[in-house]
C-alpha cells in the first residue's frame, strides 16, 4: 500500500497544475512523519507528463506517477 501512496501523492501533485503539468519530476512522501527521506520508511515517486498527440491520445495529457517503497512499485496513469 505504501508504494501506491507514494504513487498517489505524485499524481495529486501533477493533477494540481494540469492545464500545464512539468514533463517529468520526482518526490517522496514522508510515511513516517519524521520530515526527511528514509529509504527504509518513505515512498518516492516519479512522474511523467505527455502532451497529446504521439504515444498520448488523450485530448490534453497522458501522466503517469510510479510510487516505489523498499522493492515495492505501483503506478498510477490519468489520461485527460
Amino acid at each position: 500500500m505504501s508504494a501506491f501512496f507514494a504513487a498517489d501523492a505524485g499524481m495529486e501533485m501533477a493533477l494540481k497544475d494540469r492545464e500545464s503539468p512539468q514533463a517529468s519530476y520526482s518526490g517522496w512522501l514522508d510515511l513516517n512523519g519524521n520530515g526527511s527521506f528514509d529509504s527504509n520508511y518513505d515512498g518516492s515517486f516519479v512522474v511523467s507528463a505527455v502532451p497529446n498527440g504521439g504515444s498520448c491520445q488523450a485530448d490534453n495529457f497522458c501522466i503517469t506517477s510510479q510510487g516505489s517503497f523498499r522493492n515495492i512499485k505501483r503506478a498510477i496513469r490519468a489520461e485527460y
